[in-house]
């Protein structure tokens, strides 16, 4: 092979498998400048259930906790008491907590449990920590504050809300602040 045929066939080669690399082409081996190009992009993780500890954690400075908890397992931890709510941290918790959750909440008819709970305690009143639970279902908010009812633990709901409020607690650690 002479050095001007291997010049004129180098280029090719290159081009060849550049166009092979990039996936250029159908079948035919041209591609269609017009087609559409279509791109998957998945849905944003929406909120399940917000439980903010509230109360006695105020005493010395902002110590009291709000946990964010996703559709996806996913969870946030924030800092309440100041300006407004800072992050502390993202983590995960386990899927099946999540699943419990959304089972319970998709078989309950929440302003009927509602009506079937007994009082709530203000533990706030003497330095406890109260809790205000918000469900969201289909872009509706239900708020459960347990200064205004019995949270009970015998319902499937605050059971399932239970376990996922307190795996969430376990992804971090508040550190603590004074003022």
């Amino acid at each position: 092979m002479t050095m001007q045929r291997a010049s004129l066939i180098l280029p090719a080669i290159v081009a060849a498998l550049a166009l092979a690399a990039c996936g250029a082409g159908d079948a035919s081996g041209s591609a269609d400048p017009t087609a559409p190009v279509t791109t998957t992009t998945a849905a944003p993780p929406q909120p399940l259930l917000q439980a903010d500890l509230i109360g006695g954690c105020f005493m010395m400075g902002p110590n009291c906790v709000r946990y964010v908890i996703y559709d996806d397992a996913s969870v946030e931890a924030h800092r309440l008491g100041n300006e407004a709510p800072e992050l502390l941290w993202v983590a995960a918790i386990d899927e099946s907590l999540v699943a419990d959750l959304d089972a319970a909440l998709a078989g309950a008819d929440l302003e009927e449990l509602r009506s079937r709970l007994g009082p709530g305690t203000c533990n706030a009143c003497v330095d406890g920590i109260d809790t205000v639970l918000t469900i969201t279902r289909d872009g509706a908010e239900t708020v459960f504050d347990s200064a205004q009812v019995e949270f009970e633990t015998s319902e499937p709901v605050f059971a399932a809300a239970d376990r996922a409020v307190q795996a969430a607690a376990a992804t971090g650690e508040v550190v603590i602040i004074q003022r």
